[in-house]
């Protein structure tokens, strides 16, 4: 009976994983799904701005335009398929660019989705538009967003995932990583002025012409700074293409600050005859066409002029006061023989 009653429980057993499995099967072929989605009109994804150098970053919008789109597992042709009615951009005011991109830095986009008449897997490709600002590195890498248009009922209903690249950044377990990620790269450029030689006057001023151009192609929408220097005829504010006019001393230095990447100077110190003049180590009085690639780029001007000391002492009359110390020294020894002789 025991024996009876436990083949009875096996069987039992048998019976209702395979019902179980029979229903699971049944359900995949037959399409339908437990889960309840829910229909969505619109996805929000994020874009950060980042200073990594600590410049003052110029106001900027970014804006973002739908580039390919396509269809799968659908009756509708690749003609009908929908466009997304609009994609928010991204607009920063001055200085809204962070060091991390945290605060201010992030700023949201909104991507409306069409009202769909069929289902299927839609997939649009979104990208960033190139501007033209200087300094500003634009994200050239696409997003993608699929939308799923399934049947619910009696509903279509829309089920969202966005991409960057293979990791899923948005939709229902998206990581949240910013779709679009841009930074503004700018340099403080320092140009010094440093004296020596004996006879180097290091109280004088050295003027020096300094041109920032623009890199072709693009625009400088950034204010350059301008810091302090000892001469009161010194510029405060500088012009990109406009050649501005600085007067440096000794141990000074010149710092011209959020100087856009990509932006071209050129520096040259007016030739004074009397100082043999070095830039970058270099014979010469003119650094021309550089190009800002940097955190900090260094202009570094020596002025060096020596010559000969006058102690009074000539070539001219060197040769007598030598014969005369000779006869001294003579005579000194004439007197210490004598000396000896006497005694």
């Amino acid at each position: 009976m025991k024996i009876t009653n436990k083949l009875f429980a096996t069987l039992l057993t048998l019976v209702m994983v395979l019902s179980m499995s029979i229903t699971a099967f049944a359900q995949g072929d037959s399409g339908t799904s437990s889960t309840t989605y829910t229909d969505v009109d619109s996805v929000t994804v994020q874009k950060t701005y980042t200073a990594p150098n600590g410049g003052t970053s110029p106001a900027e919008t970014f804006t973002f335009e739908q580039t390919t789109k396509s269809v799968t597992d659908s009756e509708v042709s690749q003609s009908d398929i929908p466009n997304l009615p609009s994609i928010s951009s991204a607009v920063y005011a001055v200085g809204e660019a962070t060091k991390d991109g945290t605060g201010t830095g992030t700023k949201n986009i909104t991507i409306t989705l069409p009202t769909y008449s069929r289902v299927g897997v839609y997939t649009y490709t979104i990208a960033e538009s190139a501007g033209s600002t200087a300094g500003v590195v634009y994200d050239q890498e696409p997003i993608t967003l699929k939308v799923t248009v399934i049947q619910q009922g009696d509903e279509l209903v829309r089920v969202v995932a966005v991409y960057k690249g293979d990791k899923k950044i948005g939709g229902e377990d998206g990581d949240g990583t910013p779709a679009f990620e841009n930074t503004y790269n700018a340099s403080t450029l320092k140009i010094s002025k440093t004296v020596t030689g004996s006879l180097g006057d290091r109280n004088k001023y050295f003027e020096f012409t300094v041109t920032l151009n623009v890199p072709q192609g693009k625009t400088v929408n950034s204010t350059i700074g301008v810091g302090t220097t000892s001469n009161v005829d010194n510029p405060d504010s500088i012009t990109i293409g406009v050649p501005a006019t600085f007067y440096l001393h000794h141990g000074e230095t010149l710092n011209l600050s959020n100087v856009p990447y990509g932006v071209t100077y050129t520096v040259t110190e007016t030739q004074d005859s009397n100082y043999t003049t070095t830039v970058n180590d270099n014979s010469g009085n003119t650094l021309s066409n550089q190009t800002v690639d940097s955190a900090e780029k260094t202009v570094a001007f020596v002025n060096s002029r020596g010559g000969e000391i006058d102690t009074g002492i000539t070539t001219d009359s060197l040769p007598y006061l030598l014969i005369a110390a000779g006869v001294v020294v003579g005579g000194a020894v004439l007197v210490t023989r004598r000396r000896r002789f006497d005694d």
